[in-house]
């Protein structure tokens, strides 16, 4: 009986409290805080669709960037490929050339692409991988991506043999950009720094 009028008396509390509740709301400020919601949640749909926007163009900025490098990359592949098969001798702009090896670490390639830039050398290999322009471009642009989108790589298989290449990296410094230019050549330092500062001390054109 006891726990009955308490529960009772509980119950008449309660729905007093409501009325109490009921009688005071502001129906006023409770479309003030309606509207100002709604009002929130839509700039923070036009926020979303800003991001969403500039993630987009970024994106295709991106795409664009390595598109451009592909289509360059793949040009310079072919006309050194094609010039060199040609028997002509290929004019490079620089009087620093890094021979190289896709059997190097690519860890150890991705530094050269990126000190090729810094010290405007040319990175060379010998030939096509498996005589594929597809698999040497994939894994050329696979280490430029690694290297930040810097640099490039060449072709070039007399080279090679006119320097007598027989391990890479293989460092050529010349006197000038003449193809039969005086030159000194290193194997086996440890980047193109490490080479010049060789050179620098030991090369015989090192002015």
């Amino acid at each position: 009986m006891l726990r009955a009028m308490i529960k009772y008396i509980y119950t008449l509390i309660t729905l007093f409290s409501i009325n109490v509740t009921a009688s005071n709301i502001d129906y006023n400020e409770i479309n003030l805080l309606k509207n100002a919601a709604i009002a929130q949640s839509m700039q923070y749909q036009e926020n979303a669709n800003t991001l969403t926007k500039g993630a987009e163009n970024k994106a295709k900025k991106v795409i664009a960037s390595e598109k451009e490098f592909l289509e360059n990359q793949q040009k310079l592949l072919q006309d050194t490929y094609q010039n060199n098969n040609q028997n002509s001798k290929q004019k490079y702009d620089t009087n620093l050339l890094v021979f190289i090896s896709f059997s190097m670490p690519d860890e150890a390639i991705k530094e050269l692409l990126i000190d090729s830039q810094k010290y405007n050398a040319s990175l060379v290999i010998q030939g096509l991988i498996d005589n594929s322009f597809d698999v040497t471009l994939k894994k050329i642009t696979k280490l430029v991506k690694k290297s930040g989108n810097i640099g490039g790589i060449q072709i070039d298989p007399v080279l090679f043999n006119k320097y007598g290449i027989k391990e890479v990296p293989t460092y050529i410094l010349k006197e000038s950009t003449h193809y039969d230019a005086k030159y000194d050549v290193l194997s086996g330092a440890s980047g193109i720094a490490h080479a010049l500062s060789i050179f620098k001390e030991q090369g015989d054109v090192k002015a």
